[in-house]
């Protein structure tokens, strides 16, 4: 399962801002419904199991003295925050209301 090796990587990761957060995310059922992924310590989401995935539904990052959370890893900011549950909650109120969960396979095929 993609979620046990994301909290895996996070949890030997030297960074108890980033294991926080990808706990939080792993707490939120919207979230955890997606299938995460991380690139340049953005904790990503897509729809879609396979590569290449989906675009981003929404990225979460650890910022200075807080957390940020994007549209997609370039995309526009959508708020910074103090602690990962409000970043994690800023997440889901983003996500389309109709999101359900991953589906198995690559985006687009």
């Amino acid at each position: 399962m993609q979620w046990e090796w994301v909290r895996q990587d996070a949890e030997e990761a030297p960074w108890p801002e980033y294991r926080v957060l990808v706990e939080a995310a792993y707490a939120d059922p919207r979230l955890r419904q997606l299938f995460p992924y991380v690139s340049h310590w953005l904790l990503r989401f897509s729809t879609t199991t396979g590569s290449p995935f989906s675009p981003d539904v929404v990225c979460l990052q650890v910022g200075r003295g807080g957390y940020v959370v994007k549209a997609s890893a370039y995309g526009p900011v959508l708020g910074e925050t103090a602690s990962p549950e409000e970043a994690v909650a800023l997440a889901a109120r983003h996500l389309p209301a109709d999101i359900g969960p991953a589906v198995a396979g690559a985006y687009g095929k």
